[in-house]
C-alpha cells in the first residue's frame, strides 16, 4: 500500500501540530514493509515562508493566500498520482490519530483492494463526548452516527469529517477531485455526497477511534464571524442543492437550536444575529433564488481564491530547496 498523507495547517506551525506527531508517532510504529507513507504538510498561514522545523522528507507547500481545503486535497490528489499512491489521507491540524491507524488502515486498504467500489475508510471521530463522524441522515433529514458497533462497507448515503479519511485515488479522480465551489466548510460533505451519488460504497473501521477538535463546537475561541458567514452561506446552500424539504426544515429547526445554545455562551451574540439573519433570508426568499445568490457568490469566491496562485511555485520551490526536494507545482 502506497499512501500520501496531506495536513492541512493555519496559522500553526508543523512542530505544534498534534496530528504531525500523531502521524509521525504512527509511521514509526507500523513496521510494515508493505506500507508506504509520504507526508505533505499544506500551509494555509498568511505570510509563511517555509518554517525550519519541517523534517526531512516532508514536502511543503506554502498558501498565504488561504484558498482553504479543497484545492489543498486536489493538489494532493495531484501528487498521489505522481507517487504511485493507490490511497490519500487527509488531515487537519486538530486531530490525534492512535497507534495503530495505519497497520488497520493498511490491513483493510488489503482486504478490499479489488473491491473498487469502496471509495474511502473511515473511523469514527469524535470531540470530546460528541460523534462527528460517521454520520448518515435518518429518513433523509435527521442527522445521526453511524451505529459504534459497525464494521465493513457500508452502502447508502454516508457522510464524514474530512480529517482521518482515508480516500481511493481511483475514486476521488472519478470523482473530479474535491469541489472547488465549496473550498472549505461542507466540502467533505459534498464530496461524500458524490461518492453516494456515484454508487459507490465507504468502510467503516468502527474500531478505530480518532480525537478532533471541531471549531464550530467552540464558536468564540476557535471560529471567526466572517468564517461563521461562509459556513452558514455553504451549509444553507448544500441543503438547498442536495436534500428534501424534511431535511430543510430540520436544518432550520437546527438553525433555531443554535440561537438557543448561543445565549448560554458568552459572547455569542453577534453570531446569534448572524444565525438569525440567514433564518429571515431563508423564510423570505425562494429556494431557487438561494441557490442561484449562492452560486454567483461561491463562483466570485474561487476566482478570488485562485488569483494569487502564481506565488505558489515560488514558496514550494524555496521550501524544496530547503528540503533537498524537487520543487513542484
Amino acid at each position: 500500500m502506497k499512501l500520501l498523507a496531506v495536513l492541512v495547517l493555519y496559522k500553526l506551525s508543523p512542530a505544534q501540530s498534534p496530528t504531525l506527531q500523531s502521524l509521525q508517532h504512527c509511521v514509526s510504529l507500523s513496521g510494515n514493509a508493505a506500507l508506504e507513507v509520504s507526508i505533505l504538510v499544506w500551509d494555509n498561514t498568511p505570510s509563511r515562508q517555509a518554517p525550519v522545523d519541517i523534517p526531512l522528507g516532508i514536502r511543503y507547500v506554502a498558501a498565504p493566500h488561504n484558498p482553504g481545503l479543497s484545492p489543498a486535497y486536489n493538489h494532493a490528489i495531484t501528487l498521489a498520482q505522481d507517487l504511485g499512491c493507490d490511497w490519500m489521507l487527509t488531515l487537519d491540524q486538530d486531530t490525534v490519530l492512535p497507534e495503530n491507524f495505519l497497520q488497520r488502515i493498511a490491513k483493510i486498504a488489503e482486504d478490499v483492494k479489488y473491491d473498487l467500489d469502496v471509495a474511502a475508510i473511515l473511523p469514527r471521530v469524535i470531540a470530546g463526548k460528541k460523534r462527528l463522524s460517521p454520520f448518515c441522515f435518518a429518513m433523509g433529514a435527521l442527522p445521526q452516527a453511524v451505529p459504534v458497533d459497525f464494521m465493513g462497507v457500508r452502502h447508502g448515503a454516508t457522510y464524514a469529517v474530512n480529517s482521518a479519511a482515508t480516500l481511493r485515488i481511483a475514486s476521488l479522480k472519478l470523482l473530479d477531485g474535491y469541489n472547488s465551489l465549496f473550498p472549505l466548510d461542507i466540502s467533505d460533505m459534498d464530496l461524500f455526497h458524490r461518492v453516494f451519488l456515484s454508487g459507490m460504497s465507504v468502510y467503516i473501521a468502527g474500531d478505530l477511534v480518532v480525537l478532533h477538535d471541531f471549531s464550530l463546537l467552540d464558536k468564540g475561541g476557535r471560529m471567526s464571524l466572517e468564517r461563521y458567514r461562509n459556513l452558514l452561506r455553504d451549509e444553507c446552500a448544500f441543503w438547498d442543492i442536495n436534500m428534501s424539504v424534511f431535511g430543510r426544515a430540520e436544518r432550520m429547526m437546527r438553525l433555531a437550536g443554535r440561537i438557543c445554545k448561543d445565549i448560554f455562551r458568552p459572547g455569542s451574540s453577534e453570531f446569534r444575529r448572524i444565525t438569525r439573519k440567514e433564518i429571515y433570508r431563508r423564510l423570505v426568499t425562494r429556494r431557487s433564488t438561494r441557490i442561484k445568490q449562492w452560486s454567483d457568490w461561491a463562483n466570485s469566491r474561487r476566482l478570488r481564491a485562485t488569483f494569487p496562485v502564481v506565488d505558489l511555485p515560488v514558496a514550494v520551490s524555496q521550501c524544496n530547496e530547503r528540503l533537498g526536494g524537487e520543487a513542484r507545482q
